[in-house]
């Protein structure tokens, strides 16, 4: 039942990460993250202005599909 207000439930549950933070957690270049995105290898950036942030969940699960097939 809606009362008028927007439902952004879903905005508390998102946590976006920061370039520098991927880098930390897969040790792979910028230049890599940003080619393995372009080619759709790797999750897309959501860009907020001029921040480029990555869904955490997205990230987390793309490296645990790599650990998966190894």
């Amino acid at each position: 039942m809606s009362n008028g207000t927007p439902n952004n439930d879903w905005a508390s549950k998102v946590t976006f990460i920061r370039l520098r933070d991927i880098i930390e957690i897969v040790p792979i270049s910028r230049a890599t993250v940003y080619r393995l995105a372009k080619n759709g290898q790797f999750p897309k950036p959501i860009r907020l202005g001029s921040s480029s942030l990555w869904v955490e969940a997205e990230v987390q699960a793309w490296l645990s599909e790599r650990m998966a097939n190894r």
